[in-house]
C-alpha cells in the first residue's frame, strides 16, 4: 500500500465539531483502506486479542490510520489520539474526550439558538448566514431543526423593520417555504426600505461658508443680531414685524409691554398680528377642505375619518369606473371608507368615522376599498386579519397607488392586479 491520502476537504477536529468530524474521518480511513485498523482483523491483531499475532502489514496499516487521524486534528488536540500505541485507541480515547464536554456545549448552543436577535446594522444575508451556521452547529452534535424551525427562528429575531414582511410571509404556508424564499423577500424588503431613506447630506453654512450647522443657528449670525423689542439675537430691530406692527398702533418706541397692544387685521383683536391669528389658520384650513369639481375626470374630496386634516392623497373614482369592477368582481357589500352621510358611498352599506371599519368583523363581506392612500396600512394590516380570523372566508377589491417602495405594499403583493 502508497503512502496515506484523501481526497476530501473538511474542517480538523476542534472542541466543536466532533459529531460532523468523526463522519468525514471515518470516509477518509475507509477511502485510503485503514478502516479496518479500527474495525477488523488487523485491529484485534493489533490489540493482542486475537490467536495470531500482529504482521509488519498491521503495524504499517495502523501507523498510515494514525498519520491520517493526526493530520485532521488540530495541533492542541493532537496528543490525545497520536500517542496511543493502536489506532483504535487513540479513536476511543477522542470518543471520551468529548463524549463529556458534549452536555454542555448543546447547552450553549440551544441557549445561542433561543437568544438570536439581528443586530441593529446588521445585513439581512449576514443575519441569514449566522443562523444557518447555529443550526448546522446544533445538527453536529445530533440535534436537528427542521426548515420550519429554521425560518420561525430567523422571523422571530428580525429587527422591527421587518415586521410588514413578517407578516406577509406568515398569512402563506410556513410549512411548505423555503428558507431561500423567506431570504429573497427579506433582502427585497432591505432593499426598498434603503431605496426610500434619503442619503444622509452635510450640513454647511452659506454665512460663513463653515460645516457643521446652517445659516439661522451660525454663530457669527448670531453675534451681530439683536432685537430691543422681543431681547433676542434670533433677527435685528429693524426686521422685526412685531415691532414694526407695535409701532403702527402709536407704540413706536418698542418699550414696555407692546404684544399686548398689537392688533390683529383679520379677527381684530389685541395681542397678536394677522400672520399668527389662529383664526385665519382655521379659516384656511376649512376652505381647503372643501371638494373641488373643477376637473370632471376626477376631484379632490373630503379626508376621511382616519385624519382630522386635509388627505391630498384621497381621491374619489367615478362611478362608471367601480360598476365596471363591480359587475367583474361583486357585487360588493360593504364600502370600507365613505362620508358619515353617505353622501360618496358605493355600497348601500358603508364604514365611516362613526361606524370605522378597523373595528369591524368582515365575516363574508365582499368588501370594496378607496381609503385615503397615506392610511391604506391600517386598512389593510385590518383586512388581513379578519380573513385569517375567518380562514380566508372573505374578498375584496382595493384601489391602491402603484407604490412599491411603500411600507404598505408587501400587504398587496400577494393580490391579484387589475
Amino acid at each position: 500500500m502508497g503512502a496515506p491520502s484523501t481526497t476530501l476537504r473538511f474542517d480538523k477536529l476542534n472542541y466543536k465539531n466532533y459529531s460532523t468530524w468523526s463522519d468525514n474521518m471515518q470516509c477518509v480511513l475507509h477511502l485510503n483502506g485503514c478502516w479496518t485498523a479500527i474495525e477488523g482483523e488487523p485491529a484485534d491483531r493489533l490489540a493482542g486479542v486475537a490467536s495470531a499475532p500482529a504482521t509488519a502489514a498491521d503495524r504499517k496499516l495502523n501507523l498510515d490510520a494514525k498519520s491520517l487521524m493526526h493530520l485532521h486534528i488540530e495541533s492542541n488536540l493532537q496528543k490525545i489520539a497520536f500517542r496511543k500505541p493502536t489506532a483504535l485507541e487513540g479513536w476511543i480515547a477522542l470518543k471520551d474526550t468529548f463524549k463529556s464536554s458534549l452536555s454542555c456545549r448543546i447547552l450553549d448552543l440551544k441557549e445561542d439558538w433561543a437568544n438570536l436577535k439581528q443586530g441593529k446594522d446588521e445585513r439581512v444575508i449576514d443575519y441569514f448566514h449566522r443562523v444557518e451556521q447555529l443550526r448546522t452547529d446544533l445538527h453536529d452534535v445530533q440535534v436537528v431543526y427542521t426548515d420550519l424551525d429554521f425560518i420561525t427562528q430567523l422571523l422571530r429575531g428580525l429587527l422591527s423593520k421587518f415586521n410588514t414582511t413578517k407578516e406577509v410571509l406568515s398569512l402563506g404556508n410556513l410549512q411548505t417555504m423555503s428558507t431561500q424564499h423567506v431570504l429573497s423577500k427579506l433582502q427585497w424588503s432591505e432593499a426598498n426600505a434603503a431605496k426610500s431613506t434619503p442619503a444622509p447630506r452635510a450640513l454647511a453654512c452659506y454665512k460663513c461658508g463653515q460645516d457643521g450647522h446652517i445659516a439661522p443657528d451660525c454663530p457669527e449670525g448670531k453675534a451681530n443680531k439683536w432685537c430691543e423689542f422681543h431681547k433676542s439675537t434670533t433677527h435685528n430691530t429693524v426686521d422685526c414685524k412685531a415691532k414694526k406692527a407695535a409701532s403702527g398702533n402709536g407704540n413706536g418706541n418698542g418699550n414696555g409691554n407692546g404684544k399686548s397692544k398689537l392688533k390683529c387685521n383679520f379677527c381684530k383683536k389685541r395681542g397678536h398680528i394677522e400672520t399668527d391669528c389662529k383664526k385665519k389658520r382655521a379659516a384656511n384650513v376649512v376652505e381647503a377642505d372643501e371638494p373641488s369639481t373643477s376637473n370632471a375626470e376626477a376631484y379632490l374630496a373630503e379626508a376621511k375619518y382616519l385624519t382630522g386634516r386635509y388627505d391630498p392623497s384621497d381621491f374619489m373614482l367615478l362611478d362608471r369606473h367601480f360598476r365596471s369592477l363591480d359587475a367583474e368582481f361583486g357585487p360588493h357589500t360593504l364600502d370600507g371608507a365613505a362620508h358619515p352621510d353617505g353622501s360618496n358611498a358605493l355600497c348601500e352599506r358603508f364604514c365611516s368615522k362613526d361606524h370605522s371599519f378597523t373595528e369591524q368583523d368582515l365575516k363574508d363581506e365582499l368588501v370594496w376599498l378607496n381609503a385615503p392612500f397615506k392610511q391604506l396600512k391600517r386598512f389593510l394590516e385590518h383586512y388581513h386579519g379578519q380573513r385569517i380570523k375567518h380562514k380566508g372566508k372573505l374578498k375584496g377589491t382595493f384601489v391602491v397607488p402603484w407604490r412599491p417602495d411603500a411600507n404598505w405594499w408587501p400587504l398587496v403583493d400577494c393580490f391579484k392586479l387589475v
